[in-house]
């Protein structure tokens, strides 16, 4: 049911899961949970997490720019090395980043 979600809403969803289970004082079954998050905090969640990503992933690609304009040996620009980064590494930065717990472990 949660394998449609990245790794990091996954665990945002059953730390909000968690949460209903206490706040009912029962357990709530995920289907429950889902709804519930869907309704409300998922949106809420969802923003933040793509503003954060967003930050992170120009701080990425300005590295990236860094070492690449030092192996070419000029400034290669902010586009080309957006491109780059985006044709050679977003993909494996993706993979990596969902894995930290800081990807999307910020509250609800």
């Amino acid at each position: 049911m949660l394998r449609d979600f990245w790794l990091s809403e996954r665990r945002a969803i059953l730390s909000y899961r968690e949460q209903l289970c206490d706040a009912h004082s029962r357990d709530v079954g995920i289907d429950e949970a889902l709804r519930c998050w869907e309704r409300g905090p998922g949106k809420k969640w969802r923003a933040k997490k793509a503003t954060v990503d967003s930050l992170r992933q120009t701080k990425e690609i300005e590295r990236h720019k860094y070492f690449l304009s030092q192996r070419l040996g000029y400034d290669v620009g902010e586009a080309k090395a957006a491109v780059d980064w985006v044709d050679n590494h977003s993909e494996n930065w993706r993979t990596w980043w969902e894995d930290q717990p800081q990807a999307g472990d910020h509250p609800i």
